[in-house]
């Protein structure tokens, strides 16, 4: 189990130009296959934290997730 720290969506952000690209930023905990809690146990997979970018629909008012660009890992 990954119950060590935080996990999921951290933090949601807009462009400052959102009304013309539609742009939000979310700061996330990925989850990874196989994550260990234990830090310092060797080859122990742990999930990464990621900041990725989305175009919203103007019209559902939902996430285009084919528009997914990850800017940081």
């Amino acid at each position: 189990m990954c119950t060590d720290n935080e996990r999921g969506l951290q933090t949601v952000t807009i462009h400052p130009n959102f009304t013309e690209n539609r742009y939000l930023y979310l700061f996330y905990t990925k989850y990874k296959e196989g994550c260990l809690a234990d830090k310092n146990e060797p080859g122990s997979a742990h999930p990464w934290n990621v900041v990725s970018r989305f175009v919203m629909d103007p019209l559902s008012l939902m996430l285009d997730f084919d528009s997914r660009e990850e800017i940081w890992r």
